[in-house]
C-alpha cells in the first residue's frame, strides 16, 4: 500500500517542478495540492508518526555516529551551478494541519536539506516544535521531482542552535556537504520556498558570523549573516557556499527600524537574514554521538 501511494503521488507531480533540460517550470498551486493529498494518504496508514510523537522526540541524543559526505566541487561554481548542483539536496518538508477557523486539513510548507543518502535530513527546530495545540498530524519532504517521503524520526536536536536533525523511510538522496566555515564578503546561494514560492534562489555573501546576544537558549550560540534574500516559509532550506557545500540553513529574519512612535515601528532601513551555520550542525551530531558512546 506504502508504495502505491508515494508512486501515486510522483506520477501527480510529474512535470510540475521540472524534469527536462528546458527551463524548469514550478507549478506551486499544484506541488501544494499534490502534497496534501500524499499527507492525508500517510496519515491514513496505520503505522503512521503522528507530529506530536516527533515533538516528543526533540530531546533525543543520537545513538549510532552519521557519516557525512565529504565531496565537493572542483572549481568555484556560478549561482546557476550551484542550484543545479544542490537543487536536489534541497527539500520542501511539507506537514499537515488543522486551523482553528474550520475542521478540513491544510497543509504548509518549510524547508530542510538532505545530509546523507539514506535518509537523514536538518531542519530548523521551531519548523518541528510548532505544535503547542497539537493542530499538525504529520510531517514529510517532498523533492523537486515530486517523490513524497514520511518523516519517521528525530534523531538529535538542539534548541539553542535551532536545528533538528531528522529520518525520513526513503533513500537514493543527494546529500549535500557541510562547508567546514564561510568568511564574511563570500558568496552565498539560497535555495528556499518563501510563503510557497518554491525552488526560489537568491544570491548574496556572508555579511558576518557572530554570537546571538540577549536572554533565552540561543544566548552565546553561533550565527551567520547573509545578504541573500529569504522570507517566512524559508525556515530550514539552504544555503550553499561557491564550493556547493552547504554554508548554513536558513533561521529567521530581523527588521531593523529607524524610530517607533506610539508603540509602532516605522521606518524600515533594513532586514538582517539569520542562518544556523554548518559549523553548529557539525558541533550538534558531533556531541551527540558522543555523549552516547559507552563507557569503557
Amino acid at each position: 500500500m506504502r508504495r502505491v501511494i508515494f508512486l501515486t503521488f510522483t506520477l501527480a507531480l510529474s512535470g510540475v517542478a521540472g524534469t527536462t533540460d528546458a527551463v524548469d517550470l514550478i507549478d506551486d498551486i499544484s506541488f501544494q495540492q499534490a502534497s496534501k493529498t500524499a499527507l492525508l494518504d500517510w496519515l491514513a496508514q496505520p503505522d503512521h508518526v503522528s507530529a506530536t510523537t516527533l515533538v516528543g522526540q526533540l530531546d533525543s541524543k543520537l545513538r549510532d555516529p552519521i557519516s557525512l559526505p565529504s565531496d565537493q566541487e572542483p572549481r568555484l561554481l556560478t549561482p546557476g551551478e550551484v542550484y543545479r548542483a544542490r537543487r536536489d539536496s534541497v527539500m520542501a518538508l511539507a506537514y499537515l494541519y488543522k486551523c482553528p477557523r474550520c475542521d478540513d486539513w491544510h497543509s504548509s510548507i518549510a524547508g530542510c536539506v538532505m545530509l546523507t543518502a539514506d535518509g537523514v535530513g536538518v531542519t530548523n527546530y521551531h519548523v518541528i516544535d510548532q505544535n503547542k495545540d497539537e493542530s499538525k498530524a504529520v510531517f514529510g519532504i517532498v523533492t523537486f521531482h515530486g517523490c513524497f517521503y514520511p518523516i519517521i524520526e528525530i534523531l538529535a536536536a538542539s534548541r539553542a542552535d535551532d536545528l533538528a536533525v531528522f529520518r525520513v523511510r526513503g533513500e537514493g538522496f543527494t546529500a549535500a556537504p557541510l562547508s567546514a566555515g564561510d568568511e564574511p564578503g563570500e558568496p552565498v546561494t539560497a535555495i528556499s520556498h518563501p510563503s510557497g514560492n518554491l525552488y526560489m534562489v537568491t544570491t548574496g555573501i556572508v555579511a558576518r558570523n557572530y554570537r546571538e546576544r540577549g536572554p533565552g537558549p540561543a544566548a552565546g550560540r553561533t550565527r551567520m549573516a547573509i545578504t541573500a534574500e529569504f522570507a517566512k516559509g524559508s525556515s530550514g532550506a539552504g544555503i550553499f557556499n561557491a564550493r556547493g557545500e552547504l554554508a548554513g540553513v536558513v533561521a529567521s529574519t530581523r527588521s531593523i527600524y529607524y524610530s517607533r512612535e506610539g508603540g509602532i515601528d516605522r521606518n524600515l532601513q533594513m532586514v538582517l537574514r539569520i542562518a544556523i551555520p554548518a559549523a553548529a550542525i557539525r558541533e550538534l551530531l558531533a556531541s551527540r554521538a558522543e555523549e552516547t558512546q559507552p563507557i569503557p
